[in-house]
Order: C-alpha cells, then structure tokens, then sequence
C-alpha cells in the first residue's frame, strides 16, 4: 500500500511538472532563421556587430522573442540591446533594454534588436531564430525584417540583407 502511494504521488509531481513546463511556453506563430549573426568589441575604433530590423505589419500588438546561438549552440541573446526610434540628438536609436530576448513590438511599430555587447573581448558567431505571437486569433504574417551588419576596424563597414527574402512570417 506504502509502495502504491508513493508511486501516486511520484506520477502526480511528474505531470504537475509537465503542466508547469508548458505554461512557460512560448506559443509560436511565424519565425524566421537569421544566419550570419556576429559580434566582437575590442575598442571604440575595432568592433562590429549585427542589427535585425524588425517590423510589425498588423494593426495588433505582437510579442516577438529573438533566440541568438553561438558557433557551438548556445544561447547568447543576452548580448543584445534593444532600441526604437529616437528624435533626440542621438543617431542610434534609443535603447529601451538590455540582454532581452523577448520584447513587445506595437502595432505598425518597427524595433531593432542589437547584437552587440561593448568590452566582450571574444568573437561571438552563430545564427539568430526571429519567432513571434499575438492574441489576435486571426494573424497568420505579422513582421518583416531586416539584416544589418555594421564593423569598424579603420574603415566604416556596413551591409544589409532582408530577412525572409522580404515576405512577411
């Protein structure tokens, strides 16, 4: 009987477990990989850095989350930074947080997630999985973005791709 109880509530805490587990979920609607992600910082004059411009197509509110993975598989989202428009003096955008993944993009609103982390002191490479969410029930597409990479190392250096080939995800 002892044994039959215990083996109860053993199998109980396992799916209260697995109940929690999925709670945490984050109920993908549309992604989108990203390869070529790269940043390293040694000085103001040596660095570089990738840039996603993403954009909210629809009239609601989307969550977006951004997943960066190094060379060897490991999230490293969190040498990121986080910024908005800005029409102050400043020609980089506000930043609006640091060493998030997750981020809430508005309706028509366009975000740019930074992956650069001043005085890294190593070179970080690897691919980046844009995915996103609504409320809204009816959203199939609702962001497009942008690839950006910017160095410095004597000379300005700057690219851009879309992402997706332009469509919408």
């Amino acid at each position: 009987m002892k044994k039959l109880i215990l083996t109860t509530l053993a199998l109980v805490l396992l799916m209260s477990a697995s109940a929690s587990a999925t709670v945490d979920c984050f109920n993908t609607k549309g992604s989108a990989l990203v390869p070529s992600m790269y940043t390293y910082y040694i000085s103001n004059t040596n660095w570089r850095t990738s840039l996603l411009h993403i954009t909210n197509i629809t009239d609601s509110e989307v969550t977006c989350k951004v997943t960066v993975y190094d060379g060897n598989g490991n999230d490293v989202s969190s040498y990121s930074k986080l910024l908005k428009d800005s029409f102050g003096a400043g020609t980089n955008g506000e930043v609006i947080a640091t060493g998030v993944s997750t981020f809430i993009i508005p309706a028509q609103a366009t975000r740019v997630f930074s992956f650069h982390y001043d005085n890294l002191n190593k070179f970080v490479m690897g691919h980046a999985v844009i995915e996103w969410t609504s409320e809204n029930k009816t959203l199939r597409k609702a962001l497009i973005a942008g690839f950006r990479s910017r160095a410095k190392s004597g000379n300005n250096f700057e690219a851009q791709f879309p992402v997706n080939n332009g469509q919408p995800f």
